[in-house]
């Protein structure tokens, strides 16, 4: 999907199998969010979501924020993300804030903050490369 469809849909896009949503995507700055299924848990016994499932959400944050500061044809991809859980997230609702802190011609600097009601889930900063421009319309 073009970056510039994802406001002009009537229902925000699922991003993979995970089910995670992009509300919104614009001038460095992204809003995601996921609703959490029994499947994103550990298990009926430990019903805390998945580490790499916060992990894949805030990858997929930090990609729309900068994906929002780059032409059609720019692509890039992720150097290395460095998270700190802080409180395990459960059933409900995941929201992601991205911002791009820095972008260069080379890379750039990502920060998100993943909350579940009000309260801070995990915080990621990541660093994008831009690896190789395609042509249009292809």
């Amino acid at each position: 999907m073009e970056n510039s469809d994802i406001n002009s849909e009537p229902n925000p896009p699922k991003q993979g199998p995970l089910g995670i949503q992009v509300m919104e995507s614009k001038d460095g700055k992204s809003r995601l969010r996921l609703e959490v299924q029994n499947w994103h848990l550990h298990s009926k016994e430990d019903p805390r979501v998945g580490g790499g499932v916060i992990m894949a959400l805030s990858d997929s944050t930090a990609h729309f924020a900068i994906q929002s500061l780059l032409e059609d044809n720019e692509l890039h991809a992720t150097v290395d993300v460095k998270i700190n859980f802080i409180r395990p997230g459960r059933e409900g609702v995941l929201e992601a804030e991205g911002l791009i802190l820095y972008k260069g011609s080379r890379f750039a600097v990502s920060e998100v903050s993943i909350k579940q009601d009000g309260k801070l889930v995990a915080k990621a900063q990541g660093t994008e490369t831009f690896v190789w421009k395609r042509e249009k319309n292809r």
